[in-house]
């Protein structure tokens, strides 16, 4: 197992949070970190290797009648 650092990137694309993930392999990675849920990008290192970048979730759609419910 390999440790993965998953960094939450802020709007100017700066570190915002860090999380370490455990995976057998890039794949399994990369799986594990494009689940997350983020409205800016994610950056996925292993140590000084980058392995991939996801782009932000797509903000929800605004249902009919232009409100979002809370």
């Amino acid at each position: 197992m390999a440790a993965y650092r998953i960094v939450l990137l802020s709007p100017d694309e700066t570190g915002h949070e860090e999380r370490m993930i455990e995976c057998a392999h890039d794949d399994e990675a990369i799986d594990k970190a494009g689940w997350l849920d983020h409205p800016h990008a994610i950056d996925l290192w292993q140590q000084d290797r980058h392995v991939a970048r996801f782009p932000p979730s797509p903000p929800p759609p605004i249902p009919p009648g232009g409100r979002l419910r809370r």
